[in-house]
C-alpha cells in the first residue's frame, strides 16, 4: 500500500490517498510519476513527491521501493480554491488549488432555482434537441463505433465525461476553476469535448467511477510511462483505464497472446488490459484535457482515498460551493435580499443544499389541480412500489381497510375513556 499524504503549507498534513502497490503496478510503468499525477487531478494543483524528510523523489524509478510506502505531495501554489480573477494561464494561478467536487459522479448534485426548474419543464423539446445534436456530434468525431471496442452504435452510448445533470454552469466553473492548458472552454456540457461513444456496459463503468480516461502526454506523463494496449496514430493518446481491477484482468495471457499477432481490441479488452481510445471520424475536437484530469481525479479519490480530515472536507465544501449553483427560489424575483450583503456570520453554515425559507410569492403557490396532479403521481409511484414488493392491488386494498377500521376503533376507544373520566 502507498498511502501519499497531501501537505499543505502552514497547516496539517493529512492522509489524502492509499493506493494499493498491485494497482500502482498495473497502471503505471513510472509509478512516482503516475502518483503525481493523480495528485495533480485530485487537488488540481501541481508539486512535488517527497519521501517524508523532504527529499524529492526519483520519478525515474520503476518501482517503489520495498519499505516505502509513505510520500508527501507539496503543491507549488499558494492555498486557494481555483484561479484568481486576473487570468487563468499565468504561473502564480495555474498552481493553486482546486480540489475535486467528491460528488461529481453523482447525477443528483446540480441544484436549479424554482424558476429554472419551471423553464426546463416548459422546454423539454430544447434539451431533447441538444441531447441530439450531442450524440450526432460524438457519432461523427468516433464513427459509429464505441472507441474502446470497437463495438457497433447500436450497442453503444454518446457518454457525458461530466454528467449531462450537472449543466452548464457547474462545467464553465470547472474550466474557471482547473484549466490550465489554455483549451477553449466548452460551449455547455453537451459540447463534443465532453462526450465519447462508449459500448453500455462502460458507459455504466464511467458513471461509477470504474474506469477513467488519461490524456498523454501531459504536464507529468508521457504515453510510455503508464501501461496501455498500444493502438492507433499521434493524436490518439487517451486511455482508457481500469482504475477499480476488473474481475477478468489476465495480463499473463494477454502478453502470451500479443506474442503471436496483433489482438483485436475487443479480445485485449476481456483480458483487462488498459487500451487506447480509437477516435476514427471526422472533426478534431478531441475529449477535452481538462475534463478528462477533473474526471480522474474524481474517480481516483472515490477509489483510494485514505481517510478524511477536516480540512480537506472544508476545502472541498468552499471548492464545491463555486462549482455548484446555490439552490433560491427565484432570487430576481423574490428574494427581498437581493442585492444586499449576506451576514458573514452565516456563511460558514448555508448551503448550497438548502432551500431559502422565504415564502414563494402568490404566483406560485400550488394550485388544486397540481394537488391531484400531485396525488395521482404518488398513487402510481405507490402501485409501482407494490409490484415492485410483490403486493397485489387486493392485498394492499385489504390491508388499507383493516388499518382505517382499527383507527375507527382506537377513535371510539379514546372516546369511552374520555367519557368516563368526565362522568367520575
Amino acid at each position: 500500500m502507498a498511502n501519499v499524504e497531501l501537505f499543505l503549507p502552514e497547516t496539517e498534513i493529512f492522509s489524502l490517498l492509499s493506493i494499493p502497490r498491485s494497482d500502482i503496478e498495473r497502471l503505471a510503468v513510472l509509478p512516482f510519476r503516475w502518483l503525481r499525477y493523480v495528485m495533480y487531478t485530485v487537488c488540481g494543483a501541481r508539486g512535488e513527491l517527497t519521501t517524508p524528510d523532504g527529499s524529492i523523489v526519483d520519478y525515474d524509478k520503476t518501482a517503489i521501493p520495498d519499505g516505502e510506502n509513505k510520500y508527501h505531495y507539496i503543491p507549488s501554489g499558494k492555498l486557494s480554491f481555483g484561479v484568481s480573477d486576473c487570468c487563468s494561464q499565468c504561473s502564480t494561478c495555474a498552481d493553486d488549488l482546486a480540489f475535486i467536487d467528491d460528488q461529481g459522479l453523482s447525477d443528483r448534485n446540480t441544484i436549479l432555482s424554482v424558476s429554472e426548474s419551471s423553464s426546463t419543464m416548459a422546454d423539454l423539446s430544447g434539451q431533447s434537441s441538444n441531447r441530439r445534436a450531442f450524440t450526432q456530434a460524438v457519432l461523427r468525431r468516433d464513427r459509429p463505433v464505441c472507441v474502446v471496442t470497437q463495438a457497433h452504435r447500436r450497442i453503444c452510448d454518446a457518454a457525458h465525461i461530466i454528467p449531462h445533470s450537472k449543466g452548464d454552469e457547474y462545467i464553465a466553473n470547472v474550466f474557471r476553476l482547473r484549466s490550465r492548458n489554455g483549451e477553449v472552454p466548452p460551449s455547455s456540457i453537451d459540447d463534443v469535448t465532453n462526450g465519447v461513444l462508449l459500448r453500455k456496459d462502460l458507459h455504466a463503468m464511467l458513471g461509477y467511477g470504474e474506469i477513467a480516461f488519461i490524456k498523454t502526454p501531459n504536464y507529468e506523463l508521457e504515453p510510455e510511462h503508464i501501461k496501455r494496449f498500444k493502438r492507433g496514430g499521434p493524436r490518439d493518446h487517451i486511455t482508457l483505464q481500469f482504475l477499480k481491477k476488473p474481475d477478468n484482468y489476465d495480463p499473463i495471457t494477454l502478453e502470451a497472446n500479443c506474442r503471436l499477432g496483433p489482438v483485436p481490441p475487443d479480445r485485449a479488452f476481456t483480458y483487462g488490459a488498459n487500451i487506447d481510445a480509437l477516435f476514427q471520424g471526422e472533426g478534431r475536437s478531441l475529449p477535452s484535457t481538462t475534463i478528462l484530469d477533473y474526471f480522474y481525479g474524481i474517480a481516483a479519490y472515490k477509489y483510494w482515498h485514505s481517510g478524511v480530515s477536516t480540512a480537506i472536507v472544508e476545502h472541498r465544501q468552499n471548492y464545491r460551493a463555486q462549482l455548484t449553483p446555490a439552490l433560491t427560489y427565484g432570487v430576481t424575483e423574490y428574494d427581498s435580499g437581493a442585492g444586499e450583503e449576506e451576514d458573514s456570520d452565516n456563511d460558514e453554515n448555508h448551503s448550497e443544499y438548502l432551500p431559502s425559507l422565504q415564502e414563494p410569492s402568490q404566483e406560485h403557490k400550488i394550485s388544486r389541480g397540481d394537488e391531484r396532479r400531485i396525488g395521482q403521481v404518488m398513487d402510481e409511484a405507490n402501485t409501482t412500489l407494490m409490484w415492485y414488493k410483490g403486493i397485489k392491488q387486493r392485498e394492499a386494498t385489504e390491508c388499507k381497510e383493516k388499518d382505517g377500521k382499527k383507527e375507527e376503533r382506537d377513535k371510539v376507544i379514546e372516546w369511552r375513556n374520555h367519557l368516563d373520566l368526565e362522568m367520575s
